[in-house]
């Protein structure tokens, strides 16, 4: 059997150590949040997105600094740009895709 790791808040995510520290304190995320269903699912996705990215600390501040509206809550300011960001993927995907078919008619 595989050596499990130790839970955190930040394995319970999905999220890396430095990935989920730096969600954590950017989104003002509490225990009592972590522990409901909607918001760790919400925070699952998020860490997902950012554990994959490149260079997920300067995505973190700059999708941080980009949220203008007080009414929004960054978790849910980050949680609209992860959906509007994977959907555009899919897109993209599929946008390729069709070009690529295109191809064989030009």
């Amino acid at each position: 059997m595989p050596e499990q790791m130790n839970d955190t808040p930040f394995t319970d995510i999905g999220a890396d150590v430095e990935v989920g520290s730096k969600l954590f304190g950017t989104l003002g995320i509490t225990q009592i949040e972590l522990n409901d269903p909607t918001q760790s699912g919400k925070l699952s996705k998020i860490a997902e997105f950012f554990n994959s990215h490149p260079d997920p600390m300067f995505a973190i501040e700059s999708v941080a600094r980009s949220n203008q509206n007080p009414n929004i809550s960054q978790l849910d300011h980050f949680t609209s740009f992860v959906l509007l960001s994977n959907t555009k993927a899919e897109i993209t995907s599929k946008l390729d895709e069709v070009n690529n078919q295109l191809k064989f008619y030009a």
